[in-house]
């Protein structure tokens, strides 16, 4: 029932709007009552975050396709952004989300309100890799794919470079990042000496 309502939602969102988007409408549609969807989903922006939800994990089971076409580590990396921008780019649920007339609702779900997006794909892409480069190291790799999921996502909301400089700049950051040498605890300590942080009163 919850995909079917999914479902619904997003065809509702794509052709009508966010401000088109009614549960009367979805439940009729799935053959359900309201109650059943506002038991299920709380309210009309329950709905909206489930399905920008979904939407992420069908996005990172692309981004995982992409980045397995590769052996690589910065190609890898390419890949994973560039089906990113691209797929979004194409994508009408995307463009639904980031119609001015969803800026309300839906936007917060990818920006302010975007933690649970960043979280999923920071794990899951965090997984992959470890898995395809067990040399590399576990913080460091989710510390990555946290950043390269936060540019990514800056950039579906303000392309400002075609896809292939993204792609290519922040593949670069992440295995710069992800390939340096880790720093000797006593370096590290010597650098906090002299920069230390400077505390106010």
């Amino acid at each position: 029932m919850l995909d079917a309502a999914l479902d619904a939602a997003a065809a509702e969102v794509i052709s009508r709007g966010w401000n088109g988007l009614r549960v009367r409408a979805i439940a009729e549609q799935i053959g359900v009552s309201r109650q059943t969807l506002y038991t299920a989903f709380s309210d009309k922006h329950g709905i909206s975050r489930a399905l920008v939800m979904r939407h992420n994990e069908r996005f990172l089971a692309g981004v995982e396709q992409a980045i397995g076409a590769h052996r690589e580590l910065r190609a890898q990396l390419v890949a994973a952004v560039r089906f990113t921008l691209d797929t979004a780019a194409d994508d009408p649920l995307f463009r639904a989300v980031l119609a001015a007339e969803s800026s309300e609702e839906f936007l917060p779900l990818i920006t302010s309100g975007g933690a649970p997006i960043v979280v999923a794909a920071r794990e899951r892409l965090g997984a992959v890799f470890l898995a395809l480069h067990p040399q590399l190291r576990r913080a460091e790799l989710e510390v990555a794919a946290e950043t390269v999921t936060r540019l990514t996502l800056s950039h579906i909301l303000l392309p400002l470079h075609p896809t292939e400089c993204v792609a290519d700049q922040i593949a670069e950051l992440a295995t710069r990042f992800l390939t340096q040498p880790p720093t000797p605890p006593e370096h590290a300590a010597l650098a906090h000496q002299r920069n230390p942080t400077v505390h106010s009163e």
